[in-house]
C-alpha cells in the first residue's frame, strides 16, 4: 500500500471534530507563519529607509517673513529621507540673500515655498 493511500484512509476514519480541529489549527499556524515573516520584512525595509539621509538646511531660530536669510541664521544638518519634504533647501548657498515670504520655525527645514 502506498503512504499516501494510508494517509488518507487514517483522515477518512478520523472523527469530524478532530479533522477539524486539524484544519483550523493547521490554518492558524500557516496564517501566523506568513504574518510573522511578512512583519519581518516590512521592518526590514523600513531599517533600510530610515539608515539613508541626505543634507537638508534648516534655521537656528525662528525667521519673521520678510527677512533676508544670512548664513547666521541658517546650518545644514543631516536628516533622513523619511523626514525631508520634497522642496527642501539642500544646499546653504540656495537659501543665503533670499527673502522668507512665511515666518519658518526655530529647528524646521528651509522650504522653496517658504522663500520668494
Amino acid at each position: 500500500m502506498s503512504p499516501l493511500r494510508v494517509i488518507f484512509l487514517s483522515l477518512s476514519r478520523m472523527p469530524p471534530v478532530v479533522l477539524l480541529i486539524t484544519i483550523i489549527g493547521l490554518s492558524t499556524f500557516v496564517t501566523w507563519m506568513v504574518t510573522d515573516r511578512v512583519n519581518r520584512a516590512e521592518e526590514q525595509m523600513e531599517a533600510a529607509q530610515n539608515t539613508r539621509s541626505e543634507y537638508v538646511v534648516m534655521s537656528v531660530n525662528g525667521i519673521p517673513a520678510s527677512t533676508e536669510i544670512d548664513k547666521s541664521m541658517i546650518v545644514q544638518r543631516r536628516a533622513s529621507e523619511s523626514d525631508i519634504w520634497s522642496d527642501a533647501i539642500k544646499n546653504k548657498s540656495q537659501a543665503v540673500g533670499r527673502v522668507t515670504e512665511n515666518a519658518i520655525p526655530a529647528h524646521s527645514q528651509i522650504r522653496e515655498c517658504d522663500l520668494q
